[in-house]
């Protein structure tokens, strides 16, 4: 399964600290493809699962699989631990638990069934 990468960069580029967005906004992942992010600013970004509504997931903790998406990714770091999108198309939405109220912190993965060849 290929790996997918979203960036966390920030809105206005000359402040790095400021409101952030992903890149893409919407990914697109394979069922079974794991997934990273990579901050790009200078503050904190915490990519935590939603509904659809954007209400956070209060029933997800560290190990969850399928659910668990991110520790709290420091300036300038990587994720950890890597999150699985699951075995089934959905659409997973999260927001940045950091920052709850920053619409541009608000994002989806579409998980799909992998393309026949």
């Amino acid at each position: 399964m290929p790996d997918r990468s979203i960036k966390i960069v920030a809105v206005d580029d000359s402040k790095k600290a400021g409101p952030a967005k992903c890149d893409p906004q919407e990914q697109e992942a394979w069922v079974g493809d794991n997934v990273t992010w990579n901050n790009k600013t200078d503050a904190a970004h915490w990519p935590w699962p939603t509904d659809a509504s954007y209400q956070p997931r209060t029933d997800v903790q560290r190990g969850d699989l399928g659910g668990y998406m991110s520790d709290n990714i420091q300036a300038k770091q990587g994720s950890r631990p890597t999150f699985n999108v699951g075995c089934q198309p959905t659409v997973l939405y999260y927001y940045c638990k950091n920052h709850p109220n920053e619409l541009s912190e608000r994002s989806t993965i579409k998980v799909i069934k992998i393309p026949s060849p």
